[in-house]
């Protein structure tokens, strides 16, 4: 009995002997027969946020900026292609052949070759001329860019995020004019924002927005403090009831300024938001604000900041 025991011990030490060394030559053998195992190429995207009014080699646009990573492309020469359509989806088209895809739709294109097996972009920035929109008549567009990362040859790797933003055509500038302004172009710099929340105007609960910025040959020139809210990716919050928000329907708060010298400072302007104009529901939600200085017309004179904030609805 012992000795059938011990029989058997031996064979199920010999068996498991015999496994581990089949499982130590199995990658081996597959190395040898010309096969190894690897990972696609991927990407994590992160954000796009945007830069507007910015000149370059003498033209007006914006700067697109994002940030994201990239996998398994160490020494690939690929590319960011951001496509633009209009608030349908539906792609604008290229009239001029310059900023273009091979199929006539409107596109910008940032060349990248990663250095590493994992790659970070934490501002990847793109310039779009506002004048390759090929949208000739004046007034406000709601756009939205469609952006991927491909090889050079066109093929998609993978699609990154759809981004919602909103594009204004001023009415042309009269060449001869009579009428007297300040001298100089308008400008605007920045300071900071700050919230108090929870506050209480009029009944209604929500939230003070303060900004602390100066702007400069702007003296008797209507404007407005344009404060549009916007989910962490960029998409912009809608509005349901016809207030607070943009002409296209965004939701948004303002405040009209009309500066009283040639460099007024605003040291604290204060901007008051009802949480129920936001439009969400329970829950926690991650926002973002885009605050703009426009003219009286809504065309924009300056971006002055994004600002990130956390909005916590009860139920």
């Amino acid at each position: 009995m012992n000795t059938a025991r011990t029989h058997q011990k031996r064979l199920v030490r010999v068996g498991s002997l015999l496994l581990a060394i089949g499982l130590y030559l199995l990658p081996l053998s597959v190395m040898a027969s010309g096969t190894s195992t690897t990972f696609a190429p991927s990407a994590k995207f992160d954000r796009a946020w945007i830069d507007y009014g910015v000149t370059q080699g003498g033209r007006l646009g914006m700067n697109i900026h994002m940030k994201f990573s990239v996998y398994e492309l160490k020494g690939v020469a690929t590319q960011i292609r951001i496509k633009f359509q209009d608030s349908q989806g539906a792609d604008l088209k290229d009239s001029n052949k310059s900023f273009y895809t091979e199929n006539g739709n409107v596109a910008v294109f940032g060349d990248l070759k990663p250095g590493y097996e994992s790659t970070d972009y934490s501002d990847f920035q793109v310039f779009m001329p506002y004048s390759e929109f090929d949208i000739t008549r004046p007034g406000k567009y709601n756009l939205k860019m469609d952006i991927d990362l491909i090889y050079e040859s066109g093929t998609l790797i993978q699609h990154l995020t759809f981004y919602e933003f909103e594009y204004s055509r001023a009415e042309p500038t009269p060449t001869n004019t009579n009428t007297s302004t300040n001298s100089g172009s308008i400008t605007a710099s920045f300071d900071s924002v700050w919230i108090d929340y929870n506050i209480t105007e009029k009944g209604t609960l929500g939230m003070r927005i303060h900004t602390k910025f100066s702007v400069t040959n702007m003296k008797g020139i209507d404007g407005s403090l344009r404060i549009y809210f916007q989910k962490a990716d960029g998409t912009s919050l809608k509005s349901t009831d016809g207030n607070y928000e943009s002409n296209l329907g965004n939701v948004a708060a303002f405040t009209d300024v009309r500066p009283g010298y040639q460099v007024a400072e605003y040291k604290d302007l204060a901007t008051f938001m009802p949480y129920s104009e936001l439009h969400l529901g329970p829950g926690k939600h991650d926002l973002k604000m885009d605050v703009d200085l426009i003219n009286e017309k809504g065309e924009l004179i300056k971006h002055l900041t994004f600002y990130e904030f956390v909005y916590t609805k009860n139920n």
